[in-house]
């Protein structure tokens, strides 16, 4: 990905017109505004939301030489139609505190297993732990609660 993968794109969407702001004479603003987004999508690997009034970057990027490995940093929103914002709180036996963390997945045990890699992203001696968790609690997290939203869920740090 990155940036060989974000010049290959520009070269194929300038191919494909004589210049950009004829994009936004066909397409709209919007879409040549989307066409940037999707860009810069490219280069850090992100996704775009295809929802935006007006755009038409779905047809646009549809044209392109390789559409099909563009159209895949393009969320659309059947994609997000099966998937929920879940809060998940908890914590990792035999310690202090709990974590409470968002994930934007389909269903509930989706959740908790991005808590728990969460959870364990990064620590030493993670498998020997986990087993050993695993073993004495039945579990390598405690989940205390899990709340699931349609709409994004913004967690707040109180002081």
């Amino acid at each position: 990905m990155g940036t060989k993968e974000a010049t290959k794109f520009h070269k194929e969407l300038l191919a494909s017109v004589e210049k950009l702001s004829a994009i936004a004479d066909v397409h709209g603003p919007q879409t040549l505004a989307d066409i940037a987004y999707l860009q810069h999508a490219v280069l850090t690997n992100g996704k775009i939301e295809s929802n935006s009034p007006g755009s038409a970057i779905e047809a646009v990027v549809s044209d392109l030489q390789s559409a099909d490995r563009w159209l895949k940093y393009i969320r659309r929103e059947s994609d997000m139609a099966s998937k929920r914002y879940w809060a998940v709180s908890g914590r990792i036996p035999n310690e202090d505190g709990d974590s409470m963390l968002v994930f934007f997945v389909g269903t509930r045990e989706e959740a908790e297993k991005a808590f728990d890699r969460a959870m364990w992203k990064g620590r030493r001696n993670a498998k020997s732990d986990r087993d050993h968790l695993q073993v004495n609690f039945g579990t390598t997290t405690f989940i205390n609660s899990i709340v699931s939203s349609a709409s994004p869920i913004n967690l707040e740090s109180v002081k």
